[in-house]
């Protein structure tokens, strides 16, 4: 059976070595999603992806299979020219 979706977020003024300095922005968000298998699904669940005040990213997964896991992997970099990576884990019950 197939949901029908949630908004995600992650933040990453505390990802990284010492996490977002003051004024510190992000740019450019990249999000992906991978089964346990680590099949590429991102096309098929991830939409919308946008960043929010400057130093979060959101999407939408809008789909995923019950009783499945999946990773989201969110990439971005930062006005210091940081690379910055956040990993969810999600289950779909």
């Amino acid at each position: 059976m197939k949901k029908k979706g949630w908004i995600g977020l992650v933040d990453f003024r505390h990802i990284g070595k010492d996490g977002l300095a003051p004024e510190e922005t992000i740019s450019s968000p990249e999000v992906t999603c991978e089964d346990k298998d680590g099949v590429d699904c991102s096309s098929d669940m991830i939409s919308n992806v946008s960043v929010y005040e400057d130093t979060q990213v959101t999407y939408k997964l809008k789909g995923g299979t019950a009783g499945a896991t999946y990773n989201i992997i969110v990439k971005t970099v930062t006005t210091n020219n940081q690379k910055l990576q956040g990993k969810v884990e999600i289950a779909i019950s």
